[in-house]
């Protein structure tokens, strides 16, 4: 499964290259690097995802709340998930990951 992974990133980077503007492979990548627990480049690709999304997808910055919280950066987590339900007041992601950053701060 790794290897494939790997593959993965490795395409979605030549992706990139040729289109650095490809919103949805910017956060693929990210899940990808997530996925190979490299949480540097998962957050570096969430970040940049963020930057191309704008106000149109939830998505990275939830990713990105979740990688904070693995890591314990409650405050941080919980910043990602308002700023993904300030996007979609709706996403489960965030809904369910707001709760637990109160948990892991108190």
């Amino acid at each position: 499964m790794i290897v494939q992974h790997e593959e993965a990133a490795t395409l979605y980077e030549k992706v990139i290259d040729q289109d650095p503007l490809f919103k949805e492979a910017t956060y693929n990548l990210g899940l990808t690097f997530e996925l190979l627990g490299d949480d540097d480049n998962a957050v570096k690709w969430f970040k940049e995802a963020m930057r191309l999304t704008r106000s149109s997808s939830a998505d990275p910055a939830a990713a990105f709340g979740c990688t904070r919280f693995r890591k314990g950066q409650y405050e941080d987590a919980m910043r990602l998930f308002r700023t993904a339900l300030s996007v979609d007041p709706s996403h489960g992601k965030s809904m369910v990951g707001q709760p637990l950053g109160l948990l892991g701060a108190s």
